[in-house]
């Protein structure tokens, strides 16, 4: 026997509906704290930036170092 839409409509319509039931009902109209999601924020960002090595005087890039890149590029660009 084939299962048509009307067959599994409403089992659809209870998961959906105990799914929804499960998510937390805001407290006064406020889905996140401000001042939690800035601090969030600014560690997130400082932690990439502490990432970001710093520049070394006198050394700089040179074409040797830039070189097999664009030779990489290139050959797969006209692939």
């Amino acid at each position: 026997k084939s299962v048509t839409v009307d067959d599994v409509t409403p089992v659809l319509q209870e998961l959906v509906s105990k799914a929804v039931a499960e998510i937390p009902v805001p407290k006064d109209g406020k889905d996140f704290d401000p001042a939690t999601l800035k601090q969030a924020v600014e560690l997130a960002v400082s932690e990439a930036v502490a990432a970001i090595p710093a520049p070394q005087d006198g050394k700089s890039v040179t074409v040797d170092d830039v070189q097999p890149m664009i030779q990489e590029q290139s050959t797969t660009s006209s692939r």
